[in-house]
């Protein structure tokens, strides 16, 4: 995808209950970007739930990154690591706290989104008990938002996920070894990649490989129900992934999907994001957005 431009920035989202969401300003003495009160009237509506509610500064990346969004993360982080002890508070209080990443994306040819959740962010996460969901606008410079309205809702839009383990050194085999279980494919070092590639096409890596099975959806938003796939299947041999997560130290999910439907919107909730931390693993997304 060739992209013009992004904007993008995080919402720290806490709904405090019953509670007057001042008690969190309160507690952490860090001024909210934004409150909603139970009952008040907004642009068109009441509101439902107290809401206290922290942004990110709004960043403008050009460079297209996989990795651009983390940078709104750590903003978020750095406030919050400001009152630890506060939030370890809150966190024990209140357990509608989420965080959201909001993009827009600006594209010139046909969008494919590619970005990545590092170990890093998964863990502060963890520490906060956040759940995450994304909000991801395609726009075409000639300024026309993209819409599921002028994009078809079919059962096309799919989704799954690849566990992939690059084991250095060592022949993929060993996986399989210590977990009994055969992968969907490897790549062996120096082996040719087969097929009608020239003679030079090698692989450059050792990697072991496990895929999902395909999910069909009207929507993407239990996308995470591909890293549940992957992660069921290793929670049935605890033990034995942690100890290969400790080996290699470099566990990667990948989630694929192409979709008919923008915005892109999907969750991953608290449970996912501790197993994640838990094989020490982080994520890289690849979202093929087909635009009509």
């Amino acid at each position: 995808m060739s992209v013009s431009k992004e904007i993008f920035q995080c919402y720290l989202w806490i709904d405090t209950g019953e509670e007057h969401p001042d008690t969190i300003t309160k507690h952490t003495r860090i001024k909210p970007s934004k409150i909603y009160i139970k009952g008040d009237k907004g642009n068109s509506r009441f509101f439902n739930q107290n809401v206290w509610e922290l942004h990110s500064a709004e960043h403008i990346d050009s460079s297209y990154r996989i990795n651009q969004y983390n940078d709104a993360f750590e903003d978020i982080f750095k406030i919050l690591d400001s009152c630890q002890s506060e939030f370890y508070f809150i966190k024990e209080k209140y357990h509608g706290i989420h965080i959201q990443l909001r993009a827009l994306t600006y594209y010139v040819d046909q969008p494919w989104l590619q970005f990545d959740l590092s170990t890093r962010v998964i863990e502060k996460l963890c520490d906060y008990h956040c759940s995450i969901d994304y909000q991801i606008t395609v726009q075409e410079d000639s300024n026309n938002i993209i819409s599921s309205e002028k994009s078809e809702v079919n059962s096309d839009t799919n989704y799954k996920c690849l566990l992939w383990i690059d084991t250095l050194n060592d022949k993929p085999d060993i996986v399989s070894e210590i977990v009994g279980i055969e992968p969907s494919r490897k790549q062996i070092k120096g082996a040719h990649m087969g097929g009608k590639k020239p003679p030079e096409a090698i692989w450059k890596i050792n990697t072991w490989e496990f895929v999902s099975p395909t999910r069909y959806a009207q929507n993407l938003w239990l996308l995470q129900e591909s890293f549940e796939d992957v992660l069921n299947m290793m929670d049935r041999r605890e033990k034995e992934f942690i100890a290969i997560a400790k080996k290699y130290d470099n566990i990667n999910f990948q989630l694929q999907s192409t979709t008919y439907l923008t915005p892109v919107s999907f969750k991953l909730d608290t449970d996912v994001l501790y197993k994640l931390k838990k094989y020490h693993g982080y994520v890289c997304f690849s979202i093929w957005t087909w635009i009509n």
